[in-house]
């Protein structure tokens, strides 16, 4: 078995990578060229985890590094390279995506909804290809706001939040339409909570949602000097936000990739079995700019010009939102998120540091 990986370089699929090399003996990576190599990023990654010299130093061995760009037509890729990768592949990884909230930017829908194609495309002309992964996200339930949000639920009619909801909700349809025409390909789609993580920041590491929201508050700050004295935004401190770690995440796909061999396609809720409360989140980003911040349910929804315009509709309606999401396919295969660690104000904390 053949295992190759789109986004393997970023904050899940390196985590998801670490999982795959766990269990097998070669795996190829799709990857963009960037600053610095790729093996040298997926080494410093695994460096930062802990991982002993041996296995740093069988890298070149066991990961196949193919320069790729799912926005292009065959992804870009070199002629050779594509046919060695049609000929090899048995599953096929989707995990590359835009998570830019911006709710008018034409690059998210590209990379998202184009971006899948692309690589169904490719996997059209693989011959032993067997699996297809499509790493999704909870947010296709885009406006939805109450209820449980079960694993099969894929529903536009509560329209959405930002492009990028939107966009993950169109690939998740073509993903659907491409496994209703390919039966004997098993097809998993894993809907991904909001993940994060503790791991100690380490040079060239992918930014994950929480620090890139610290990061944006900090810019926002400094734009704004005068929200420093304090701010507050609309929105329920109590409203249920899943909150998992990455590693969690990684460890369910790639269970559930073992144990879901020859069943129909199927949609996984990847999140974790409690909900954190959306004040946990709101104090521990606004502690760490050092600017103090509450959740009002009274105040009407912002309206914001430039930059803010774009960002606050994609996050700020989770602050009204009572919707939880049910495990029930995980649980199925006998597979569940660990609640240790607990996501609570230390671990959030340790999060942003």
């Amino acid at each position: 078995m053949t295992s190759a990986v789109t986004g393997a370089t970023g904050f899940v699929g390196l985590w998801l990578l670490a999982e795959l090399l766990d269990r097998e003996d070669r795996v190829i990576v799709l990857a963009r060229s960037g600053p610095a190599p790729v093996l040298e990023r997926v080494a410093a990654f695994l460096r930062a985890r802990g991982a002993p010299p041996g296995d740093l130093h069988a890298l070149p061995l066991r990961v196949r590094v193919v320069h790729a760009d799912i926005t292009r037509r065959d992804l870009g890729l070199d002629p050779g390279d594509r046919a060695t990768l049609v000929r090899e592949t048995t599953v096929l990884w989707h995990n590359a995506a835009h998570t830019g909230l911006s709710a008018v930017s034409a690059e998210v829908r590209r990379t998202n909804l184009a971006g899948t194609r692309n690589v169904l495309a490719l996997a059209d002309h693989c011959p032993g290809l067997r699996a297809f992964r499509h790493s999704s996200t909870f947010a296709v339930a885009g406006r939805r706001a109450h209820g449980v949000i079960g694993d099969d639920d894929l529903d536009d009619s509560h329209g959405f939040c930002s492009e990028y909801e939107r966009s993950k909700y169109d690939a998740e349809v073509r993903v659907r339409r491409w496994a209703a025409a390919h039966p004997q390909c098993d097809v998993l789609v894993f809907r991904l909570a909001l993940l994060t993580s503790d791991l100690p920041p380490y040079p060239g590491a992918p930014a994950q949602p929480l620090v890139v929201a610290r990061d944006t508050a900090a810019w926002l700050v400094e734009r704004y000097p005068q929200v420093r004295a304090g701010i507050a935004v609309p929105g329920d401190g109590d409203a249920p936000v899943n909150v998992l770690p990455v590693e969690h995440a990684a460890r369910a796909m790639a269970d559930a990739s073992s144990k879901a061999v020859g069943i129909p396609m199927r949609t996984l809720n990847v999140v974790a079995p409690d909900h954190v409360p959306a004040r946990l989140l709101v104090e521990a980003v606004a502690e760490r700019v050092g600017v103090p911040c509450v959740l009002d349910p009274r105040l009407p929804d912002l309206r914001a010009p430039g930059v803010l315009g774009d960002l606050v509709p994609g996050i700020l309606p989770m602050g009204r939102m009572t919707r939880t999401f049910a495990d029930t396919a995980l649980t199925e295969l006998g597979l569940a998120c660990p609640r240790e660690p607990a996501v609570d104000r230390d671990y959030l904390r340790a999060c942003l540091r």
